[in-house]
């Protein structure tokens, strides 16, 4: 073997990470630790919604809310940035009476990082399994603030509405496809030098098969490797079904799965796995 050769599970394996350049880091440097020659090929950009509208009404009435439901780890800090242009300090949140809720590790995280308590997490990481934990007690009248991209499904504040809540949806940032960002993984593509491709929400799957244009058919000979049921789904509407799903919808998860199709069963190192 040459001296300094990549070596783990993951090998020679040339992997593409299409989230945004925000998101992409945690995942890329994981595949790497493991062996992987990562692509960086954001196939969206994060932006400002188009109207800040709602949520600066929401900021103005932090003290109204029962519950706050953060849905990724992106909201809180779009909307701190938020709170700050409008003069406001992150010190309100954390005296708000509202029961704070985190979808995911990696969002709980950062509640956490910003001396933000969560109440609590649900088991299941989607919109799905908040509805469950939050049923535990009743929430008929209560008011809830959903913070999140504009673009984000509706299962969550459907399913609370339906149980009597009050709900807000205030959006903080919006996404929109990036073509540029997935260049380098079209030529790849076409050139057989990818093996594997990770997609970590619908909206990145639909716009990266967009982007690739007539490399499309390429992706049926490489591995499709989804963090959750959802973003599966999505890619089977695409006709690209995948060949790897994560067991839970987080980066550890969808880099275990994605080494358990090439090596066999693994166990994350400690320093691996996603709290």
């Amino acid at each position: 073997m040459i001296a300094g050769a990549p070596t783990g599970p993951l090998a020679r394996r040339r992997v593409a990470v299409t989230r945004a350049r925000e998101q992409a880091g945690p995942l890329a440097e994981a595949l790497e630790r493991l062996g992987a020659r990562v692509l960086l090929a954001a196939a969206i950009e994060l932006v400002d919604p188009p109207d800040f509208g709602p949520l600066d009404a929401a900021l103005g009435r932090l003290s109204a809310y029962d519950w706050i439901v953060f849905t990724s780890a992106n909201t809180l800090p779009r909307l701190v940035a938020r709170m700050e242009a409008l003069g406001q300090d992150l010190a309100e949140l954390a005296r708000v009476p509202a029961r704070l809720v985190a979808i995911g590790p990696a969002t709980a995280r950062g509640l956490e990082a910003s001396g933000l308590a969560a109440y609590g997490a649900p088991e299941e990481f989607r919109a799905e399994g908040v509805v469950e934990f939050m049923s535990a007690e009743p929430l008929a009248g209560r008011r809830i603030l959903i913070p999140r991209a504009l673009e984000a499904r509706d299962v969550l504040e459907r399913a609370l509405a339906a149980a009597g809540a009050i709900v807000e949806v205030a959006p903080t940032y919006c996404t929109r496809p990036w073509p540029g960002g997935v260049a380098r993984a079209r030529a790849a593509l076409l050139a057989g030098d990818l093996d594997a491709v990770t997609f970590t929400s619908g909206g990145i799957a639909r716009a990266f098969v967009e982007a690739i244009g007539d490399a499309r058919p390429t992706l049926l000979g490489i591995t499709r490797a989804s963090i959750g049921p959802v973003t599966s789904e999505a890619l089977r509407g695409l006709g690209l079904a995948p060949q790897v799903e994560a067991r839970e919808a987080t980066r550890a998860a969808l880099v275990a799965a994605l080494v358990e199709h090439y090596a066999g069963p693994w166990t994350a190192p400690e320093e691996e796995a996603e709290p």
